[in-house]
C-alpha cells in the first residue's frame, strides 16, 4: 500500500512538472517583438491589464487587453476570470498596485475580433494574434518588485 502511495505521489510530481514546462516563459517586451514568430507556441508571460472589454460579443470567451497583447480566456475558466475581475476592480478604484497578470496560454489567430479574411500567401493579414489563455494567475511577488 505504501509503495502505491509513493508511486502516485511521484506520478503527480512528474505530471505537475511536465504541465508547468509546457509553457515557454517570455518577458512581455521580448514576446511582443517576436509575436509573429511565436504563433502556435504555448507561452507564460506577465503583463499589465489595460481593460476588460465591456462589450463581450464572442460566445464562450471573455476578451481583455494587456499593455502589449490582445487576450481571451474561456468563460469556463471561472477562477481565472474572478482574478481578472478583481484586478480590474482594484484598478478602477485607484489602487496603486500594478495591475499585473500572469498569463498562461497559446498564441493563435482566432476570429475573436472580427471575421477571418482568407487569400493571402503568408497568412491572413486581417487576423490579429491573440493570447488565448488557459489560465490567469497572480504573478509571483518578484514581478511586482522587479518589473516584468
Amino acid at each position: 500500500m505504501r509503495v502505491r502511495t509513493l508511486l502516485a505521489a511521484a506520478l503527480l510530481t512528474v505530471t505537475a512538472a511536465t504541465a508547468a514546462s509546457a509553457y515557454r516563459f517570455f518577458f512581455a517586451d521580448r514576446l511582443a517583438e517576436q509575436l509573429e514568430q511565436q504563433v502556435g507556441t504555448s507561452v507564460f508571460v506577465v503583463d499589465e491589464l489595460v481593460r476588460v472589454w465591456s462589450y463581450q460579443d464572442v460566445d464562450g470567451y471573455v476578451r481583455f487587453d494587456t499593455r502589449r497583447f490582445r487576450c481571451a480566456v474561456p468563460a469556463s475558466a471561472t477562477e481565472s476570470i474572478a482574478y481578472l475581475r478583481e484586478v480590474q476592480r482594484r484598478r478602477e478604484q485607484g489602487d496603486t498596485t500594478p495591475p499585473l497578470l500572469a498569463l498562461f496560454g497559446k498564441l493563435a489567430r482566432p476570429p475573436l475580433w472580427g471575421p477571418v479574411l482568407a487569400g493571402q500567401e503568408d497568412g491572413v493579414a486581417s487576423e490579429q494574434i491573440v493570447l488565448v489563455c488557459d489560465r490567469i494567475e497572480k504573478p509571483r511577488k518578484r514581478f511586482f518588485l522587479e518589473g516584468h
